[in-house]
């Protein structure tokens, strides 16, 4: 590797920037886990999943 000019990838330590508030209190759960809706635009529901760039 030193002949060709190769050299190793360094692997980065992924920083965790979101940490939750332990003191408050969670938000309530509308839906009770049940995302099943009787028509289309009954219910919303979403996913904040962190992408790194």
């Amino acid at each position: 590797m030193r002949r060709q000019g190769l050299i190793a990838r360094r692997i980065r330590r992924r920083r965790n920037t979101t940490r939750p508030d332990k003191t408050r209190k969670p938000f309530p759960d509308l839906l009770r886990r049940d995302f099943t809706a009787r028509g289309p635009n009954l219910r919303w529901v979403g996913d904040m999943t962190e992408i790194p760039a």
